[in-house]
């Protein structure tokens, strides 16, 4: 997968997590996307 294909997975809301970067259509933080995938 290339850098613009997942960063179109990204959305930032300002009325979603206070405006975390998020995977679009959820509520996960691609910060705690991030740690998950680090401690695996």
């Amino acid at each position: 997968m290339t850098t613009n294909q997942l960063l179109e997975r990204i959305e930032v809301n300002p009325k979603v997590l206070a405006g975390k970067p998020v995977i679009k259509g959820t509520r996960l933080s691609v910060q705690s996307s991030l740690a998950c995938w680090d401690k695996a």
